[in-house]
Formats: C-alpha cells, structure tokens, sequence
C-alpha cells in the first residue's frame, strides 16, 4: 500500500512537471508590467517588444552598460517619459532595495487597483525565458559590482527567491506544519482550510507565500534599523498560481484565494522595496517543442545584448576613470547614448563621461530639458532642484524660528504705561 502511495505521488509530480514544461514553452499572450518607482495612473500604457522591456528593466536595475539603449528610440522615449512623470527630488528618497519579481497565471478580470501599469509585453515570452533573463541579470550585477548571490528558496517546478548583495537571509525550511500555520496567522484557518499540505501544487504555493513573507520581513528588518549599507537586489519567480490554474481551474474558491494571497503580498513588498512586477497571465497548454528549440527559444526571446564585460584593469588606479576612450565607451555603452566620453583635465589616460541634455515633449506642448548627471550619464541631474528645495527649507525654518522668537519676546514685554495705567470711573451727579 505504502509503494502505491509512493507511486502515486511520483506520477502526480510527473505530471505536474510535464505541465510547467509545456507551459514554459509556451508563448503568452500580453503580459502586464508595474514598476513601483513610476507609479502613476495614465490614460495611455505603451506595448513594448520583449528586448525593448529588457532595456527597461536592465536600466532599473543599474545594469545598462551591458544593453544598447542606441537604435531603441521607443525604449529611449519610455525611459525619459517616466523619468518626466518622476518627481525630480524623489530619486533622494527611493528605496536601496530593488526587486524584480515575475508571478505567471495571474488570470486577473480587472487590473490590481493600487498598482498602475508602466507597459505591456506582446507577445510576451514564456516563464522560462524571463527565468533566463533573471540569470543573464545577476551575472551581470555579479561583473558590475564582484558581490554575489543566494538562492533562499526554490521548488522543483521553476518557483525561486534569490537575494543579491550583501544579505542576511537563510534557506526556508520546507516543514509542512510551519507552511501551514504560518499560512493560517497570515491569512486566517478559515482560508487554510481550501489548501491540501498533502496535495503538490498546494505544498508549493504554501511554501511561495513562506518565502515572500521571509522576504519581505528581511526588507521590513533592513528598513527600520536604517541600515543603507545593504543595497540588495531580490529576484523571484512565483510559480504556483499558474499551476494551480490548470489544476483546479480558473473559476475554482481555491484559485482566487491563493490569486488574492499572492496579491496582497506583492502590495506589502511594494511598501519596502523598488519592485518590477511582470504578471505573465495563464498559458495554452501546447505541444512541447524540441528541447534544443526550447532552450533556443529562452536564450532568443529578449534578444541580444553587450556580451563582453569590461575588465577591471581597464580603469586607472583609483577607478575614478577609464583608461582609454574605447573601454570608456564599452563600459558605459557610450554614455547611455547621452553624452560622449572625453579625457579629463587633460590626461591621456583619464576618460570619463560628459554628460549632456536631452528635451522632451511637456504635457502643456511645450519642450523639456532634462540634464543628465552620472559615472555613465543615467540619472538625471537635480542638482538645480536640490538647492532650490534645501535653501528654501533652511530660510523657511530660520524664518519660523523667527517668528516664535519674536512672539515670545513680545510675550515677556511689560504692557506700556498708557494700556497699564487705569483711571476710576465716577459717577457725577447733575
């Protein structure tokens, strides 16, 4: 009876395992993108291919220099139209805490009314390729900066969190009894009683919401003792809404539940994290390709970028600069496309980027220039901004401390004799 047991549950993880795949494999339709820094509701959500949304995302990850923005102008104008929709002094308040999340079979009526949509995806492509993409990112950042990551969680149907940086987060434990009852203080026994620890696609999305809660507890920790020093960068994959989708159906209790768990955990890491949400909505189960096709496929869909990383040596000692004008321009993908490199003070082996303004269309019609500023001219230059704000806020508290002063001061001063002095009043008779 026992092996038959066993049996049963290697044929149902089998199966389970054929359907990821198929669904890996597999194109989506349009997939919905909300980048939290940008998240402001507009009337018009541009629809990018997937290599233009990989240059979005490389940008918001601090990764551009191995992407070619030039001879992207849709990709080039999105980024300057959200940098436009940005407050110009917010960039002093962001989180150091990046996330870049995909949750697949997301089957939403409506869209998620506390998040707004930065753009879509057409033709958007398969979990397995985003899981690709996530792999080319971190070992990009792992070129860029020499720090490394962990994976502190991952199932065996494609579900992952990993952290990169400097962290200090450990593996989740996969105890069925601590899944469930850290599910039922979250989201009550009532709920809990749809999920089935016995069941595979329950145990994983249990274990999914076990590590998203672990997540975003580190980044809670991380946020209130104030520590800036750990700029971490968590990637994940949240896998078992599209499992669970096929399994139990679109229409089932259990589906909208774990759909509406899962949605209230991205809200609450929105709250402590720069997050890039890709919600990829359900797959057509089709006909697995080839497994040369496949992995093709994934390694194509976003298509290409800088494959060469500049190496160490190529800056000067201090790697306050570049040696030569062409690792410069290798490095910083000329500049980002806005600016060139040049040689500074005059040194033959100094080169560094000279960044210089781009105008846009303002929403009166009329033009806007923005200034860049940065090692490879990606951010905007707000230094204009800054001090307007700061010497405004210094002279205004100077000026209300003023004001108490003078109150005060006013406060402690004897009444003059004329307001001091009374005179009785008699009453004459007549």
């Amino acid at each position: 009876m026992e092996i038959r047991m066993r049996f049963s549950k290697f044929l149902f993880s089998l199966l389970l395992g054929i359907i990821v795949a198929c669904v890996s494999g597999s194109l989506h339709s349009n997939a919905v993108v909300y980048i939290s820094s940008f998240d402001e509701a507009s009337n018009y959500v541009p629809s990018l291919n997937p290599s233009e949304a990989r240059l979005i995302f490389a940008h918001m990850l601090g990764i551009s220099q191995f992407h070619k923005l030039e001879g992207n102008p849709k990709a080039d104008k999105l980024l300057q139209e959200l940098l436009q929709q940005e407050n110009s002094l917010s960039s002093f308040f962001d989180f150091n805490y990046k996330t870049f999340l995909t949750v697949s079979g997301l089957n939403l009526e409506e869209p998620v009314k506390e998040i707004n949509p930065t753009f879509f995806i057409k033709d958007t492509p398969s979990s397995n390729s985003f899981g690709a993409l996530i792999r080319r990112f971190q070992k990009q950042l792992n070129a860029a900066d020499g720090k490394e990551h962990r994976t502190f969680y991952t199932n065996d149907l494609g579900g992952s969190l990993s952290v990169h940086a400097l962290f200090q987060l450990h593996p989740i434990k996969q105890d069925d009894l601590l899944l469930l009852h850290l599910y039922e203080r979250l989201f009550g026994k009532v709920t809990a009683t749809f999920f089935d620890i016995n069941k595979k696609q329950d145990q994983i999305f249990l274990s999914e919401v076990a590590a998203l809660y672990e997540y975003i507890e580190y980044l809670k920790m991380k946020s209130d003792s104030g520590n800036v020093a750990d700029p971490s960068i968590g990637f994940g994959q949240i896998v078992s809404l599209e499992i669970m989708y096929h399994t139990d159906g679109a229409t089932s209790e259990k589906y909208r539940i774990a759909q509406d768990n899962i949605i209230s955990l991205l809200l609450q890491l929105k709250q402590y994290s720069s997050t890039n949400y890709v919600l990829l909505p359900p797959s057509d189960l089709k006909a697995r390709s080839a497994r040369y096709q496949k992995r093709q496929l994934d390694l194509e869909a976003f298509g290409e970028e800088i494959d060469r990383v500049v190496a160490s040596n190529d800056r000067n000692a201090n790697g306050s600069c570049f040696m030569t004008e062409e690792a410069c321009k290798k490095t910083t993908n000329s500049c980002s496309g806005r600016g060139e490199c040049v040689k500074y003070a005059n040194k033959d082996s100094c080169f560094v980027c000279q960044c210089a303004s781009t105008v846009i269309t303002a929403g009166n019609g009329g033009n806007r220039t923005i200034q860049w500023a940065g090692e490879t001219c990606g951010k905007q230059d707000i230094s204009i901004e800054f001090q307007f704000f700061f010497w405004f806020a210094i002279i205004g508290f100077g000026l209300l401390v003023f004001c108490i002063k003078l109150l005060f001061s006013v406060g402690q001063e004897e009444l003059a004799n004329v307001l001091t002095s009374t005179t009785p009043i008699t009453k004459k008779n007549i």
